[in-house]
């Protein structure tokens, strides 16, 4: 999860909540500016790409840099999940932010429990089975090859299965299923290279 937000002594407290929060939910965090105070738009861009998803913090104080990361996120297919300061006016941003809860930032309570539950959406989005896979991958290209691998063995296997008793209908529902998620994915690694 890349998490964009303008950085000052107010989101520093909110990024370490997130932090805490996602943790128990088994939700990984990389914050740029921590790693690198100034970094370069290539390496964000690069940062936000290998995430599974974007987590914005949109406060008051106004960054282009947080808009351009959602956009960066949006044109490449990641989700983008948000908290959102109250009565704060957002419009262009909204279509593109998937899921978003509403935070009153004098109240403390108030950010842990949006916090809280957009992690809980984030994790019932998640495919359970593949969690504990996940996170053995430094980053979202290692998975996207995994997850080709996958495919393909699966494919490989359905045609041994095949010479049995299979119906054949079955067989090429399931052979396109597969070959459209290959398709897929190795558009994905395209887009990430």
């Amino acid at each position: 999860m890349f998490v964009s937000c303008v950085f000052n002594s107010f989101t520093k407290q909110i990024i370490q909540l997130t932090k805490e929060i996602f943790k128990m939910y088994r939700i990984e965090v990389f914050v740029s500016g921590e790693v690198e105070p100034k970094p370069p738009p290539e390496s964000i861009r690069g940062h936000i790409k290998s995430s599974d998803a974007l987590f914005a913090i949109v406060t008051r104080e106004k960054s282009e840099w947080v808009q351009n990361e959602i956009g960066i996120a949006y044109a490449t297919n990641i989700l983008v999940y948000a908290i959102v300061e109250e009565n704060l006016e957002i419009g262009g941003i909204i279509p593109q932010i998937v899921i978003y809860e509403r935070f009153n930032p004098q109240d403390p309570s108030s950010i842990v429990n949006v916090i809280s539950r957009v992690a809980k959406k984030i994790k019932e989005t998640r495919p359970e089975e593949k969690a504990e896979i996940y996170r053995l991958f430094k980053n979202k290209r290692e998975r996207i090859i995994y997850e080709i691998g996958a495919h393909a063995a699966s494919h490989q296997l359905f045609i041994l299965l095949k010479l049995n008793d299979i119906s054949p209908a079955f067989y090429d529902l399931y052979r396109e299923y597969h070959e459209n998620e290959l398709n897929k994915l190795i558009e994905e690694l395209k887009q990430l290279e």
